[in-house]
């Protein structure tokens, strides 16, 4: 919280002192305020769900994972413009109950984090179902995680040595609350990563039984 605050402080004091080099800072402002507002929504989400209550706070309805891609993909062309973006959904998926604004937010977070570590390289989105469970995978070429990076991943407020730089950003919070929230829906986020090969992140939620399954159970 003390990073952005600490550069908007700056910018504002400029903007008494040194009105034009202020609006160079001025524009980054709204940056700030974006990256604090998602930390801030980061921090209340993760208590909400850690909070031991019986019924996690979720709105869920059924979802057809086609629906929920297009807005993902909608969301990525406005965070990352150009950036290349393969998708390949499978065909006759089945619903999945969720809360459709929290199941993109994990699958939003994983394409950030596979934009941001992934060497400028396409990024790929393949949704498909297995063993009972709708899968979206990311995948990337980029640096990847060593063996210890990739069981430390999920830990709140940890990062690897690659995240500690301005040019990537993060606090450690983004993984961590993904899988706090694929696992309220049933589901988990798993990573399979090799050094200097990349990365696949894939969220697995339970798919909604069809009526025949229903009527066997």
């Amino acid at each position: 919280l003390r990073t952005p605050l600490a550069r908007i402080r700056v910018a504002l004091e400029l903007a008494d002192e040194q009105p034009e080099r202020a609006h160079a800072r001025l524009v980054g402002v709204g940056r700030d305020l974006a990256e604090l507002e998602r930390l801030v929504g980061d921090i209340l989400a993760m208590v909400r769900l850690d909070s031991g209550a019986s019924a996690p706070p979720l709105r869920l309805t059924l979802c057809a994972p086609a629906a929920l891609v297009t807005q993902i993909e909608a969301r990525w062309r406005e965070v990352h413009g150009a950036r290349a973006l393969t998708v390949t959904v499978a065909e006759g998926l089945p619903t999945i109950a969720c809360d459709p604004v929290l199941a993109r937010r994990v699958v939003d977070n994983l394409l950030d984090n596979a934009a941001k570590y992934g060497r400028g390289e396409p990024v790929e989105l393949r949704v498909g179902a297995h063993a009972g469970r709708v899968t979206f995978a990311v995948i990337d070429r980029g640096v990847g995680m060593s063996d210890e990076e990739r069981a430390r991943a999920f830990t709140p407020f940890w990062r690897s040595d690659q995240s500690r730089t301005r040019g990537t950003g993060g606090v450690g919070l983004g993984l961590a609350l993904a899988r706090q929230i694929a696992r309220a829906h049933g589901g988990d986020v798993t990573l399979d990563s090799e050094p200097d090969r990349g990365t696949t992140a894939t969220l697995s939620l339970p798919a909604r039984p069809t009526d025949d399954e229903g009527a066997s159970a």
